[in-house]
């Protein structure tokens, strides 16, 4: 199925989430990526079964100081680059492409992936409102 400019347009412009599905080879990268020329946009696409649960984020344990002088260790999470991106307060407008997204992967790969879909935000942290998945 082809669709128009202005179905694109419509398609993409709600600020959630547009899930295209399909056979493999049908076009879905292709429309993705002519969207993403056609309005000027970054595309970043996301192969997301090939995508190595550690490479979205890390835990990492700290020492912190809270009032009182108390010592607590505690885990946080290194942010990955890309994830900062999306969330800064300005930049490109982008597109974020979660490709292949109805194949398997990791567990922890699909939960992030899905509050990407559902709650725009990761962490804690909110996607910038030009950024369209």
């Amino acid at each position: 199925m082809r669709l128009t400019e202005n179905q694109l347009r419509v398609l993409f412009k709600t600020q959630g989430s547009a899930v295209v599905h399909g056979p493999s080879g049908h076009g879905k990268t292709a429309m993705a990526k002519s969207y993403a020329d056609r309005f000027g946009m970054r595309l970043l696409m996301m192969p997301t079964p090939n995508i190595d649960p550690m490479a979205l984020s890390i835990p990492h344990k700290e020492e912190k100081t809270f009032d009182g002088g108390e010592h607590h260790r505690i885990i946080t999470m290194f942010i990955a680059d890309w994830i900062s991106d999306l969330c800064a307060p300005s930049g490109p407008d982008t597109l974020l492409l979660l490709d292949e997204y109805n194949r398997p992967m990791h567990p922890h790969t699909m939960n992030i992936f899905t509050q990407l879909l559902e709650q725009r935000s990761l962490y804690g942290y909110k996607l910038r409102e030009n950024v369209q998945i």
